[in-house]
C-alpha cells in the first residue's frame, strides 16, 4: 500500500474499529436525553430519521429505562413499528435504575433472545 492508500484505509476503517470496541459494553448503560442519540431519535427525530423510518428502517434501542419505553409507547405510537427495545433498564417508582444487590449491575428486562 502506498502512503496515500494507507491513510485512506485508516480514515475509512478507523471509525469502524472504534465503533466495534465501544459497542461491546458489558452491561447496558443508563441513557439520558443529554447523553444519548437514542433518546433524541426516539423523542425528537429529525427529518432524516423520519425519512429512514418511512423507507422501513427499524431502530434497535438498547439500555433505555422502562419508563422511557412506556413514554414512547404513548407519545410515539405511530412510529412503534420502527422500534425495537432490548436490555430495557428496570426502574423504581421514582424512575431511578435498579441495581442487582449481588452483582451491582443494572437490572434489565429479560429479552428471551
Amino acid at each position: 500500500m502506498t502512503p496515500s492508500h494507507t491513510f485512506k484505509f485508516i480514515a475509512f476503517a478507523g471509525p469502524m474499529v472504534a465503533a466495534s470496541f465501544t459497542a461491546q459494553a458489558a452491561e447496558p448503560v443508563f441513557r439520558t436525553m443529554e447523553t444519548s442519540w437514542q433518546m433524541t431519535r426516539l423523542f425528537a427525530p429529525g427529518a432524516a430519521a423520519l425519512a429512514q423510518e418511512a423507507r422501513g428502517t427499524v431502530v434497535i434501542y438498547e439500555g433505555i429505562r422502562d419508563v422511557d419505553v412506556e413514554r414512547a409507547m404513548d407519545e410515539q405510537f405511530e412510529r412503534l413499528e420502527h422500534m425495537m427495545f432490548v436490555g430495557t433498564v428496570i426502574t423504581s417508582e421514582d424512575g431511578e435504575p435498579l441495581q442487582d444487590p449481588e452483582t451491582g449491575k443494572l437490572k434489565t428486562e429479560d429479552d428471551d433472545c
